[in-house]
């Protein structure tokens, strides 16, 4: 038996700055070139974030910057642009740029390419870019004035050769890069900087990338660093922005907006409450976890004929929690409908599901085809682990659906995030069994507000909540 209840909410549109506009509030301070191409895209002004990063950074005097705020708020132009800047005026005073003259550190290769495809449509064709991560081999060239990559990937190389004209590093998704697997290879590259930024002389290293330059020592220069992250707790000792309060000098600005670490304003949310009844104990945890992925189901395929709107056909990410949850429900919406949906093919997603998890052989250009054929529209529906949660930037997501709840107030937000981005609206339809409803609970009792006190990666927070729904479960029953 199968019950279910909805808890709904509309939250008010954000604004963008009225009155400011990029030509008007820096031209003089970016190329020309580049200001053409922001207006050739449709982008003239700038938002609140844009505004309170760009009136400080560009002018190059501050030595690092942590920029929190919420996903879909154009964070990447907050360091694009300076990195444009500094790219001008060394192409103005030299006539030519150092290569790798600046770092982006990213935690996948997918938001590598698409920071890349950006900086490519605003940058001057002579500023060329390169990019590393695991399947793909750093080039250094003459013209490569920035480089892109994956922390892991960077570190085979000889780092002082490769970052001795690194004027500016920006981390991107810092949080990511500074926990989990890349942690170690993040701050090996930033203590490297950091030593050389006390060094008065560049040591001419033996080349181990080819690179056809010269070699010859540098002039002295301070590299600046930039770290950007949508989710960024500041309790506790332990935390990534106590550890980089720590790590950053003193005069750090820290940046951030009314909208950090809530959701997003134009989102509408919805929080789908599903249960299995099961009669017996015998076998009842194997038939309870088939009887709620029964459920689960018959509420997706309610959802997705629910945003049909017999017009332009919707764009939906659905994530899981596993590569092989994702590939059971991918092969479900792939097939043919049992009789017992009721629904009559063909269905606005026939044809056009798609997968997005981490290949096991590492490929990457099959995950790249999977994003443009969703941007294209060839693809409807995404079926995605947390490999899609973060960082990219999908136009005109319909609704992201979750299928399985996250597992940390985190991912929830950037999962969230993948729609509703820019001041567009969208839909977050989050399916919650008995283990996630105490999570759930207090995500939607934020009612709006900081989720500051529900960060935590660890599980003790997830078993305290638990046990706050089973006593109050225990109380209605008495």
């Amino acid at each position: 038996m199968t019950h279910y209840s909805v808890w709904g909410r509309r939250l008010v549109r954000y604004l963008s700055v009225e009155g400011r506009s990029f030509r008007g509030d820096y031209s003089g301070k970016l190329p020309e070139a580049v200001l053409d191409r922001l207006s050739a895209q449709g982008i003239t002004d700038p938002n609140h974030l844009q505004r309170k990063c760009l009136d400080v950074l560009l002018d190059g005097s501050q030595e690092a910057a942590v920029i929190n705020a919420e996903t879909g708020s154009g964070k990447t132009f907050c360091f694009l642009l300076p990195i444009l800047r500094l790219f001008s005026e060394l192409w103005s005073s030299g006539g030519a740029i150092p290569s790798s003259s600046s770092l982006i550190l990213v935690p996948t290769p997918h938001l590598g390419y698409q920071i890349q495809s950006l900086y490519r449509s605003l940058a001057d064709p002579l500023w060329g870019s390169s990019i590393s991560h695991h399947s793909a081999k750093l080039t250094l060239m003459p013209s490569t004035s920035l480089v892109i990559a994956t922390p892991t990937s960077l570190v085979q190389y000889d780092l002082q050769r490769v970052l001795r004209h690194v004027r500016l590093l920006c981390v991107d998704e810092a949080d990511a890069l500074l926990t989990g697997s890349e942690k170690e290879s993040t701050l090996t590259i930033m203590d490297t900087l950091r030593k050389n930024n006390d060094q008065t002389n560049k040591t001419e290293i033996p080349s181990t990338v080819s690179e056809p330059t010269d070699c010859s020592t540098r002039e002295i220069f301070q590299t600046r660093f930039i770290f950007t992250a949508a989710t960024l707790p500041s309790g506790g000792k332990q935390t990534v922005q106590s550890r980089l309060k720590r790590w950053l000098p003193k005069n750090t600005l820290h940046i951030t907006t009314d909208n950090t670490h809530k959701l997003l304003p134009t989102a509408e949310l919805r929080f789908v409450t599903i249960e299995a009844t099961v009669t017996g104990d015998r076998e009842r945890p194997k038939i309870a976890s088939k009887r709620l992925n029964i459920a689960k189901r018959q509420q997706l395929i309610k959802d997705l004929c629910g945003l049909d709107t017999n017009q332009t056909p919707p764009k939906v990410l659905i994530f899981c929690n596993s590569v092989l949850s994702g590939e059971h429900l991918h092969r479900f919406l792939a097939r043919p409908l049992p009789d017992l949906y009721n629904l009559t093919p063909p269905h606005w997603w026939s044809d056009k599901v798609g997968r997005l998890f981490k290949q096991e052989d590492g490929d990457v250009s099959s995950l790249e085809d999977t994003l443009k054929r969703f941007q294209t529209g060839a693809l409807n529906v995404l079926v995605c682990s947390n490999l899609g949660c973060r960082g990219l930037d999908l136009r005109d997501v319909t609704a992201v659906i979750q299928y399985d709840f996250p597992g940390n107030v985190a991912e929830f937000i950037h999962r969230a995030g993948r729609t509703a981005r820019a001041g567009r609206c969208g839909h977050v339809i989050s399916y919650v069994d008995e283990e996630s409803s105490g999570l759930a609970n207090q995500i939607r009792d934020t009612s709006g507000g900081s989720m500051d006190r529900l960060f935590s990666r660890n599980k003790m927070l997830r078993r305290r909540l638990n046990r706050t729904v089973a006593s109050e479960q225990q109380s209605v029953c008495v």
